[in-house]
């Protein structure tokens, strides 16, 4: 994983059907967050939006 600012958080590669989950500290400035899946060809089914309120 790259150091750099925009990557939040990041999981081992999963096996399929596999759940792996992440716990981060979300932004303390509200807005929304795009989260992708790195991962060639997942990003266009695998990725979202995290709201932080105001």
């Amino acid at each position: 994983m790259p150091d750099y600012d925009a990557v939040l958080a990041a999981t081992e590669m999963s096996e399929p059907r596999e759940t792996v989950s992440v716990t981060i500290t979300a932004p303390s400035e509200p807005g929304d967050y795009r989260y992708i899946c790195t991962f060639p060809g997942h990003y266009t089914v695998m990725q979202g939006t995290m709201t932080v309120p105001a």
